[in-house]
């Protein structure tokens, strides 16, 4: 791929604009500007973390110059490096539009990635006393973070949130939720919002979350949220620090999107079939604490008042570790369920070196009036919504 390449220096910039062109002293680009002449995209490459800081005006509430970064549908490829993402009075970055409804926008011919590598997310304390929305919000964009952290205690709502895919689908690698306002990594497809996009995948590899759902966010969920996305959804030696009680013990929770719908991940037809795709947990770690009536660390299944369909294709998780008094792994509205080799005496030995206590198994919940433990597995190959 040609990339345009543009380093910045260790210093401190209002922002970076590829779509609207708008704030005063940002850094302009027109994705026809790179294109005309002959580049795919464009890659920024910052002098480090820390040392290249994109810090927004605190000022502006304007909803295009009020983030730190912002990058439009048409703009191909673009990719950000070694550097500071300071979360504006919006966001830090706003990736990508609607393309259906009110507020749609062209369907480009090249579906947007955008790369974000060697890189933090961080929600300062505003002075004015409110608190800004999100981190990292994309709409229908193929997003890649890897090697990253997220500072976002004091937001509102979530450190990433995406609503669709461009072609693909998503990928987070080494990347660490050290906190969030409200949920940590949400994905989000509504068919009002945005294309069908079958086929994708959402893969969560190496990463960790902690400190989401703060007192002060009007939002629940957990640390991983998926909404009827029609993508894959695939954990990889991840590690989910819970906390203290079952509202911030909530790790990880796929379900149908409710009411509002989905496309199908079989065929991207609206409301048939299966709302996410296959569910594959391979080495993953959760702890948490919840009440004596038990609550869900991890939870596939429907929100809406009548479910269109299967959450979705499948759900397997293998070689994990699912620890704390009161927690469950609830599963409904799948048609293949299998869990095996589980909080095995080797995991629980890996569970300690994370800080993750072992001595209470989580319980597997496939029916309310039948628990076992997570260590006992599961299998099922035909169950209802």
């Amino acid at each position: 791929m040609n990339l345009l390449e543009i380093r910045l220096g260790a210093r401190d910039y209002p922002g970076i604009d590829i779509k609207t062109q708008k704030g005063s002293n940002k850094l302009k680009l027109d994705p026809a500007t790179y294109r005309g002449l002959g580049f795919d995209g464009v890659r920024f490459i910052g002098a480090g973390v820390g040392k290249t800081r994109v810090v927004p005006s605190t000022s502006s509430t304007d909803t295009d110059s009020g983030h730190a970064v912002v990058v439009g549908l048409e703009a191909g490829h673009v990719e950000f490096e070694s550097m500071s993402l300071h979360v504006g009075p919006q966001k830090a970055m706003h990736l990508g539009g609607p393309t259906r409804g009110e507020y749609a926008e062209p369907t480009p011919d090249t579906p947007l990635e955008v790369v974000v590598k060697d890189f933090e997310v961080i929600a300062d304390q505003r002075t004015d006393g409110d608190r800004s929305f999100w981190g990292i919000f994309h709409y229908q964009t193929d997003l890649i973070l890897e090697d990253g952290e997220f500072h976002c205690a004091e937001l509102a709502e979530h450190a990433a949130y995406g609503h669709g895919h461009g072609k693909n689908g998503q990928r987070r690698t080494r990347v660490h939720f050290r906190s969030s306002g409200a949920e940590g990594d949400k994905n989000r497809a509504d068919p009002s919002e945005i294309n069908a996009t079958p086929g994708s995948t959402i893969l969560i590899d190496q990463c960790s979350f902690a400190n989401w759902n703060q007192p002060w966010s009007y939002r629940g969920g957990a640390g991983v949220v998926c909404q009827g996305t029609g993508a894959n959804i695939v954990l990889k030696d991840t590690v989910f620090h819970g906390g203290a009680d079952a509202q911030h013990s909530r790790c990880f929770m796929v379900d149908d999107n409710g009411d509002k719908g989905f496309w199908s991940s079989e065929n991207g037809t609206l409301n048939s079939g299966s709302a996410n795709g296959h569910i594959i947990l391979d080495g993953v770690g959760m702890s948490g604490i919840g009440p004596p009536w038990f609550s869900d660390q991890a939870r596939v299944g429907t929100i809406a008042t009548t479910a269109f369909g299967d959450i979705a294709r499948s759900f397997t998780m293998s070689n994990s570790g699912l620890y704390g008094p009161g927690m469950l792994l609830k599963v409904q509205g799948v048609p293949q369920v299998e869990v095996s080799g589980c909080n095995t005496e080797a995991i629980a030995d890996q569970a300690r070196a994370f800080n993750i206590d072992p001595s209470v198994e989580a319980q597997i919940a496939l029916s309310m009036q039948d628990l076992v433990p997570v260590s006992a597995g599961a299998s099922l190959q035909s169950q209802g919504a």
